[in-house]
């Protein structure tokens, strides 16, 4: 199908067609009867309903509200409205998840870090013990397509590659690359996103375009699922392939199952948008609702051969309280594949705003925000699906809090745990300078009787009345662990935040920390033990200092970098930092991707990390200064003794390479130790990491 957006005046409506329509498809420009023109175009809501519960829609209220929203879309060219005010729509969570550890057949080593333990995630590097599967994105200049590498470990530890693989799509003209991916037993699962590229009309007349009206038109928007039998890694085997309409906006495993969630808008040709006359409206109105299924419905193409639809019109949610006036112009997908039998792909859809996901065992959460100028306030609503045996997703209901989940990881802001569901939330407000931001604590649980997710406790409250963060504190990390919650709020100094949530109706700050730096991400060492990652920060900033009356300044000098916390959170009234690592001039992916940790229990007493570090610093070369930049593999580990613990700098692992790599990945096996590199592999030794072999 050729998919072709259009959109103009330059940047908005690129963002308006990148984030807004989330996909195209093609239509027939000729569709319709002109001999039976529409006599009048409706009256239509322009505003769509965001914040509300869903309700199950019929084939035809689905049909006509999703089509009210394509011609409003249309009519506005490309924008949705809200209180008049033309802003692009979001339906994207591409960001990365948290938690991990040993692997589930006692082994040793390290897989990737997961927010929920049976909740797999997708990452661009799989380790089962015995093989890594590590994503290579090929070579063009050298005519390599992209492809995963397939590595054997020998009884010397040391790596052999026995086979490549790709999308079965591949071909030199088409770079599909294997973005993610998965093991879920004797099943290797490929997950890709195509990228959106955007190039200008040269059948437009440009002379007849204002300064930066250029028309800009993206190629296709899709992705592609390859699922493949690795039951013998040296050949695998296609099971399924599916290429997908839309955008991919996260993915799960959950026993035996992909679960993945996207969006889609078809995007109608140029000419049918901006009508301006009476006549012109009309017309775009009658193409709009004449529009077949196929034309509207995200298609999933099988094998490079069939074309079905991704999902029916007659399995499709609506906010509740919509009528035939209103519309919104896109639909977010939750579908499921079972990975033993990917015959079918089964899926619901939502006629409505949504901006990201949460998973857990038992259900998945779709939530989106919204700003609602009048009260300059915004607002969060979450849809509740239960997974079950069935095939099917069981909507359970709605639930609204205050505030939005932000952008940061904010799927790290929910958390399920007995059937309950907490969330924190940030309302912003930038008018007030002493204190922009307010953050709040919720837990909800699902009420049968209403269909609904009723909130039955909030921090701060009547009892509880003290802020989550001092004035002007925005959060940097948020965590949970069985009861306990933790919050970073950062301005100038960390305040480490333990919450007591073990009452779901009344939960309470026990206990804060103040320290330097921010932990930007908190991995839960089981109950007592809590490691941060983020950065060291001079809370005097640029090294200034308070003297004292002898003269001397009364604080250590804070060089600034890449901070390892290690937090004794036992007692949690009293939480304690019990040690910190500087990787001075440095960060790591770890702190906005936690996937790119490596974290392994290897004994009762001892914890091993292993996270990139990519590090800085400027060195004088014929009177003239100059930037290096250095790509390593740092060692640290956690050793438990009776009632305390102790946080050590073990090594790094540094490559003899010249590559830098911002995706860089640790895999700890025992003693061995292996560093992707872009798509190289290097092997050390955790008790001597200067040995370093390779690459692989």
């Amino acid at each position: 199908m050729n998919r072709m957006l259009t959109a103009h005046n330059s940047l908005a409506l690129l963002l308006a067609a990148s984030l807004t329509a989330c996909g195209s498809s093609s239509i027939d420009t000729d569709s319709g009867d002109d001999d039976q023109p529409q006599q009048v175009v409706p009256d239509l809501n322009e505003k769509p309903i965001q914040l509300s519960p869903l309700s199950k829609a019929s084939k035809t209220e689905f049909l006509t509200h999703y089509k009210n929203g394509l011609y409003l879309s249309a009519s506005n060219n490309g924008y949705v409205y809200k209180d008049g005010i033309a802003v692009p729509e979001m339906a994207v969570d591409a960001a990365a998840d948290a938690g991990g550890g040993t692997s589930d057949d006692g082994g040793n080593f390290s897989q990737t870090v997961t927010q929920e333990a049976g909740v797999d995630e997708a990452d661009r590097v799989k380790y089962d013990g015995n093989y890594v599967y590590v994503n290579d994105s090929g070579n063009y200049q050298n005519s390599i397509a992209p492809h995963v590498r397939i590595l054997k470990r020998n009884a010397d530890a040391s790596l052999t590659q026995v086979a490549t693989t790709s999308f079965d799509a591949q071909t030199s003209e088409q770079h599909i690359h294997p973005d993610a991916m998965y093991l879920a037993g004797d099943n290797l699962v490929l997950v890709n996103e195509q990228n959106y590229f955007y190039a200008i009309d040269t059948g437009v007349d440009m002379a007849s375009l204002a300064f930066g009206d250029a028309l800009w038109y993206p190629y296709e928007s899709a992705f592609y699922v390859s699922i493949q039998d690795i039951a013998v890694p040296e050949q695998p085997a296609l099971k399924k392939e599916f290429k997908i309409d839309g955008r991919l906006i996260s993915s799960r495993v959950i026993d035996g199952n992909l679960y993945f969630v996207s969006s889609y808008a078809p995007t109608l040709p140029y000419e049918w948008l901006s009508p301006t006359t009476d006549e012109e409206k009309i017309a775009s109105f009658k193409r709009v609702s004449e529009l077949a299924e196929s034309d509207i419905l995200p298609q999933v193409e099988v094998n490079q051969t069939d074309n079905v639809n991704l999902v029916e019109a007659d399995n499709c949610y609506l906010p509740q309280g919509s009528t035939d006036k209103d519309g919104f112009d896109a639909l977010v997908t939750l579908s499921k594949v079972s990975l033993a039998n990917p015959e079918t792909i089964e899926s619901v859809c939502i006629n409505a705003s949504v901006a990201g996901f949460y998973a857990s065992q038992q259900s998945i959460y779709l939530f989106g925000s919204e700003y609602q100028s009048n009260v300059n306030a915004s607002q969060t609503i979450i849809h509740q699906f239960k997974l079950d045996d069935n095939n099917s997703f069981d909507y359970l209901g709605s639930g609204m809090v205050e505030g939005q989940l932000n952008w940061q990881n904010p799927h790290l802001r929910l958390s399920e745990y007995q059937n309950v569901l907490r969330v924190v939330t940030t309302q912003t407000d930038w008018s007030n300078s002493d204190d922009r931001f307010t953050h709040k604590l919720f837990t909800l649980q699902h009420d049968a009787d209403s269909q609904s997710l009723k909130i039955i406790g909030q921090l701060p409250n009547d009892s509880q009345p003290a802020k989550i963060g001092k004035p002007n504190e925005d959060i940097y990390a948020v965590r949970y662990f069985a009861n306990k919650a933790y919050i970073v709020t950062f301005e100038r100094t960390d305040p480490l935040y333990v919450i007591d949530v073990s009452d779901a109706a009344n939960p309470s700050i026990t206990g804060e920390l103040e320290i330097t730096g921010f932990s930007s991400y908190l991995h839960p060492l089981g109950d007592n033990l809590l490691l941060g990652f983020g950065q060291e920060v001079d809370p005097n900033g640029g090294g200034l200092r308070d003297i004292g009356a002898d003269g001397q300044a009364e604080d250590d000098v804070i060089e600034p970098g890449l901070k390892i916390a290690l937090f004794d959170v036992a007692d949690i009234n009293n939480p304690v930092e019990l040690g910190k690592h500087v990787f001075v001039n440095s960060h790591s992916e770890v702190e906005y991707n936690y996937r790119a940790l490596a974290y392994v229990k290897v004994s009762d007493t001892e914890h091993r990390i292993g996270l990139p570090v990519n590090s800085w610093k400027t060195e004088l070369v014929n009177n003239s200064w100059r930037w290096t930049h250095s790509n390593t593999l740092g060692l640290l580990n956690v050793i438990e003794n009776n009632d305390s613990a102790t946080l050590n700098f073990v090594g790094e692992v540094t490559p003899d390479s010249d590559q830098h790599s911002w995706d860089n990945r640790g895999i700890i096996h025992d003693d061995i130790i292996y560093f992707i590199q872009n798509h190289q592999i290097w092997q050390s030794d955790w008790s001597d990491s200067s040995l370093v072999n390779g690459p692989y």
